[in-house]
């Protein structure tokens, strides 16, 4: 599908936050130059980066009238975003990230269903780029134009968090959506550039929640590489990372205090709160001693020959939670992906090489319920004996009732779920 630069349409400015990723910043912009919409605005923000994205940013912008360059100190994500933002001349925002790319009609395909349905935001899916794979992914909520009371019935009960599957409902990155400026200026431009784990979620969902329409696409065009660089430096130990949580949790509580929706909306961001506590598990108990070294799986015996299956942000953590305690033997860490770790510095391997050692417990290192599910029949198949295996289904309430014991998170979190 494409749509051609018209009178009728909107011009598009796209942020481009470059930090540290010269090595993939060149493809980036080459797949934003090339997009069969040509009413773009492209804003590359050199956040002091130290390598030579400062210089790629500046060759694109020598070659492509519509390339804007701000050079600027760095300050983080939120604040480059906000200078992209305030330079930004477009009726219309999309974001996107240095490091990924995107597919040559992804912005012909949202603005025709923008200005054709006349919608405010613009939803789409993504794919996952992670060792020469490409996973794609969509949203929970299905495809389709959401006005006025459909939004509250269909979108806002398990957008930030459905507490059946501990998942979203939609995707909370910035850039698998387009933005009505006037819809996403003001959230984005509010955030506090101290917010370093969820800038995202600071200023998509509450745009959501005063949005008066939204498209849901089943499209997948934009294209997030998963670095495992990156991975590591996001499951990094680090106490800091709790208090950061934190901060994000009481500037998303603070955001929505006055939306009318604040009744189905709460609970949920209680559960993206605990959940998020909960996968930081290894700075949880760097941090909070008093909660065990075993949190969250509470009944996992000291001294305990153990299996961790999978390996992805929240396995990196417990891998590391476990490891470093010294209070387990960690006799097997697999994954269904396995495979695409041979070579790293990661000794992960697969299912059927990992059930060949004695355990006593296996645990699922997952907080994705649907997960923990399809791997709870896929051990079934092997016929492991399920009262070994420990997931966060079971551990979940208790994990919570721990947290509100030692004082970590409130008894008004999740109140209403007691």
């Amino acid at each position: 599908m494409s749509v051609e630069k018209s009178e009728n349409l909107g011009k598009i400015s796209v942020i481009v936050p470059a930090y540290g990723e010269d090595l993939y910043l060149d493809s980036c912009i080459e797949s934003i130059v090339k997009q069969t919409y040509s009413d773009l605005e492209i804003i590359l923000v050199d956040d002091g980066s130290p390598d030579r994205c400062p210089i790629i940013c500046d060759e694109w912008a020598a070659r492509d009238n519509r390339i804007k360059v701000i050079h600027k100190q760095n300050g983080g994500l939120v604040s480059a975003r906000q200078a992209g933002m305030e330079a930004s001349t477009g009726k219309y925002i999309g974001y996107v990230d240095g490091d990924d790319w995107i597919e040559p009609d992804m912005y012909a395909k949202m603005i025709d269903v923008m200005e054709r349905e006349d919608v405010d935001i613009v939803i789409s899916g993504f794919k996952k780029e992670l060792f020469g794979k490409s996973i794609p992914y969509y949203n929970k909520i299905e495809e389709g134009i959401y006005r006025g009371e459909e939004l509250r019935r269909e979108i806002f009960p398990t957008m930030i968090c459905d507490k059946n599957t501990l998942q979203y409902g939609l995707y909370t990155y910035v850039w698998n959506k387009l933005f009505k400026k006037e819809k996403i200026y003001p959230y984005q431009m509010k955030v506090d550039n101290r917010i370093v784990i969820g800038e995202d979620a600071a200023c998509v969902y509450p745009a959501i929640l005063e949005a008066e329409s939204v498209a849901v696409i089943a499209e997948a065009d934009y294209h997030y590489r998963q670095r495992m660089d990156s991975m590591l430096r996001r499951t990094a130990n680090g106490v800091n990372k709790v208090s950061q949580l934190q901060a994000l949790y009481d500037y998303m509580l603070h955001s929505i205090k006055k939306c009318r929706y604040i009744d189905i909306v709460k609970p949920q961001l209680d559960y993206f709160y605990v959940s998020y506590l909960i996968m930081l598990s290894d700075c949880l108990v760097q941090e909070y001693p008093m909660i065990g070294i075993n949190f969250p799986f509470l009944d996992l015996n000291p001294d305990s020959r153990v299996i961790i299956y999978s390996a992805g942000a929240y396995g990196l953590h417990v891998y590391k939670q476990f490891n470093e305690s010294r209070l387990y033997e960690i006799v097997a860490w697999a994954d269904p992906d396995y495979e695409q770790y041979v070579g790293s510095d990661y000794p992960v391997v697969s299912l059927e090489a990992a059930l060949e050692n004695s355990y006593d417990y296996l645990v699922i290192a997952s907080i994705d319920i649907e997960f923990i599910e399809s791997t709870g029949k896929r051990l079934s198949a092997y016929s492991v004996d399920m009262r070994k295996v420990i997931s966060i289904t079971e551990t979940f309430d208790a994990a919570v009732k721990k947290m509100k014991d030692t004082g970590i998170i409130s008894y008004e979190v999740l109140a209403k779920e007691d």
